[in-house]
């Protein structure tokens, strides 16, 4: 009986894998489309001086590789510990005890998640990169139109006004 319940919780894994990456990429993916369009502005520049698209691909790629890689080594060995303090506490509750738990560790665990992390990164970065490849250097340079002016220009346009008067 209870070998089938832990066969069913197995089966549930690649689901619950699935589930995290979606949720993962639509978060990776808002915050890089923020990114760039916080950055558009220098890409229309460095188009404008004469990089090819292709380079500026090539650069935006490595530049989210490098930040990536710099995540995972740094995150990977939080990871480890939390899910050991997760796994100590769960053994205290069951009654096993802290001599009784034994520290495991999956190697194959940790490659699918560099593997799925490194491939919504990338999927995200083709996206992304895509649209900002197919805009002109016009609408790169130019003021985005949904965004609000802040107030501190407002309140210096308007002392400039005052002040020709």
């Amino acid at each position: 009986m209870e070998s089938d319940a832990v066969d069913k919780l197995l089966l549930l894994i690649p689901a619950f894998y699935g589930m995290t990456l979606g949720i993962l990429f639509f978060l990776i993916y808002f915050a890089c489309k923020y990114q760039f369009e916080r950055r558009r502005h220098e890409f229309g520049v460095y188009l404008m001086l004469g990089m090819r698209r292709s380079k500026l691909f090539g650069m935006l790629l490595a530049e989210d590789f490098l930040t990536s890689i710099l995540a995972m080594l740094m995150d990977l060995p939080v990871a480890v510990v939390l899910s050991e303090i997760v796994s100590l506490v769960t053994a205290k509750l069951v009654g096993m005890g802290i001599i009784g738990h034994q520290f495991s560790l999956s190697w194959s665990a940790i490659e699918w998640t560099l593997a799925g992390f490194l491939a919504i990164k990338l999927t995200a970065l083709l996206i992304l990169s895509g649209r900002i490849s197919r805009q002109e250097i016009g609408t790169l340079l130019s003021q985005p139109t949904n965004r609000p002016k802040s107030k501190c220009h407002l309140l210096s346009m308007d002392w400039l006004l005052y002040a020709e008067v």
